[in-house]
């Protein structure tokens, strides 16, 4: 439970999935929507804050859009009360009501797993979370991943790694930099002051974290063992195929043929008549 900051006070929330929103792994056992639409009346300081929430496939959280409104009518918004409201604590606080119990499902897929809600022949997959450990306690193949991520950040040109680390694994600068530590003192990353003899060539830009969104996995329909992912279910259909609880909408019809082209008349294959252009 996030630690609620003694000048906070929450009278009402109200959190749900957004309109598009897969799940995705928060922790071993529990899981949150991709997108996260909150609404949350705080008593102190007395405003309204409405936020719109991704979270991509590594649980790491960000939030796209935020609103705040003044409970009264003859407050007005100032720097001193946006001062006062606590993003980080709401963040944490929206994703702990987003969560429900999640079950891993190795059996089905590598890194699948399924709600109590979902039906026995679907699941959702997306890796776990980042392994949460401090000093020498720190996982190995967390490390790996920040040294590599440090190392295309000095191959793009980057001016601040360690921020770029930060942002890459979802945790803070303080974290990011133990982590570059127990990657120097492993040798995955040349000591400080020679990055430059290290670092990579020819490698592009890091891409910046983005949402991935999450697809479902569907059994076979040949072999009632084997699961499959949604496009690969779907290859050979030659039609579209629509699945509610990923297109948010409970009433869309399951298949949708795609449309057949049509010529018009006097137009030729691709470019069209010449002439009348």
């Amino acid at each position: 439970m996030a630690r609620q900051p003694k000048d906070v006070k929450i009278a009402g929330a109200f959190v749900t999935p957004g309109d598009r929103a897969g799940w995705v792994r928060s922790s071993a056992s529990t899981a949150v929507p991709s997108q996260i639409r909150a609404l949350l009346h705080l008593e102190e300081p007395p405003v309204v804050v409405q936020m719109f929430i991704t979270v991509d496939a590594g649980a790491r959280a960000l939030i796209r859009e935020i609103a705040v409104s003044p409970q009264a009518v003859d407050v007005a918004i100032t720097t001193s009360l946006l001062r006062r409201v606590p993003v980080d604590y709401l963040l944490r606080y929206a994703l702990e009501k987003a969560s429900v119990t999640a079950k891993g499902r190795p059996d089905i897929h590598e890194g699948a797993f399924q709600l109590n809600s979902d039906p026995e022949h679907q699941a959702w997959v997306s890796p776990p979370p980042p392994s949460v450990g401090r000093g020498h306690d720190v996982p190995l193949d967390r490390v790996q991943r920040a040294a590599e991520v440090y190392k295309q950040a000095l191959a793009s040109g980057s001016r601040s790694p360690g921020m770029e680390v930060a942002a890459a694994m979802g945790y803070s600068r303080a974290t990011a930099a133990r982590d570059i530590r127990q990657a120097r003192e492993r040798g995955l990353i040349a000591p400080e002051g020679h990055e430059a003899q290290q670092a990579p060539t020819g490698l592009a830009k890091a891409p910046q974290p983005g949402v991935v969104p999450p697809n479902p996995v569907w059994q076979s329909l040949h072999d009632p063992n084997r699961w499959e992912p949604l496009e690969d279910w779907t290859a050979g259909f030659g039609e579209e195929i629509k699945h509610p609880g990923v297109s948010g909408d409970p009433s869309a019809p399951g298949i949708r043929p795609l449309p057949e082209p049509r010529l018009q008349d006097g137009e030729e294959d691709g470019e069209g008549n010449g002439e009348d252009q």
